[in-house]
């Protein structure tokens, strides 16, 4: 992994994905040329035979930007929103720095805190369009698939995102973003939750209210309608409050 790498560029690649021929050799010369701390990559998403090209959301391209600037708006799909390590290349120095390391005790949801520390904490990013990473989705075995207690690490890892914000100077501008974050995967786990056993169901449903009544009141009822009327009054349902929005 990466202790044992030695390069002085680094990126991931899943098992079970792949990259296109050429790939590697561009992102470096993208990285190099622009004098990034890291680029990311637009990828390709596989379903079987079928192909869709999935473009990292960020409109300004080729140039150096600051990653903070890259983790709002809050309701708008930002770089925090495309959190995978394998559609970037990174700079030996943010290793150094700590920056790279996953949370080994995260199973699944390891990709959110790692990005959400990334932007926080690096000097400076680019996207560029690149499409080589072919990302496989429904495979059977993934852990996106299995019904076990893995699927609740979101929790853990998006209570790390928010424990984290709390030495940022900028996290009341940020805790709002990593707020709706949490309550759009809640509301999708919570919606997908026929994957569990009835005792695991029962113990989502269960930290799933004591989370959501742990968040600070004026914020949750500001983020939940842009959830949607039918999540929103989910999660509301959920911890007994009256709907919003």
């Amino acid at each position: 992994g990466l202790a044992a790498s030695s390069g002085r560029l680094i990126t991931y690649l899943d098992g079970d994905d792949w990259i296109a021929p050429g790939y590697l050799a561009a992102a470096v010369e993208a990285i190099d040329a622009i004098g990034c701390d890291f680029i990311k990559t637009d990828h390709i998403r596989v379903y079987g035979r079928r192909r869709e090209i999935h473009r990292a959301p960020q409109g300004v391209r080729g140039v150096a930007l600051k990653p903070r600037d890259g983790i709002l708006p809050v309701l708008d799909m930002t770089m925090v929103d495309y959190p995978n390590a394998w559609s970037g290349v990174y700079r030996r120095e943010l290793a150094d720095d700590g920056l790279l390391t996953f949370d080994e005790h995260l199973h699944t949801c390891e990709d959110r805190p790692w990005t959400w520390r990334l932007l926080r904490h690096a000097s400076s990013y680019a996207v560029v369009s690149l499409f080589g990473v072919f990302y496989r989705r429904e495979v059977a075995g993934s852990l996106t698939k299995i019904g076990d207690e893995r699927q609740l690490h979101f929790f853990d890892a998006f209570d790390k995102v928010i424990a984290e914000l709390q030495d940022d100077p900028e996290q009341d501008r940020f805790r709002p973003k990593a707020l709706y974050n949490y309550c759009d995967l809640i509301a999708w786990h919570l919606k997908h939750e026929e994957r569990l056993t009835p005792d695991l169901q029962q113990v989502q449903r269960l930290r799933a209210r004591a989370t959501l009544r742990g968040m600070d009141r004026e914020q949750l009822v500001s983020v939940l309608p842009a959830l949607g009327r039918q999540r929103s009054l989910m999660l509301t349902e959920l911890v007994g409050m009256e709907a919003v929005g």
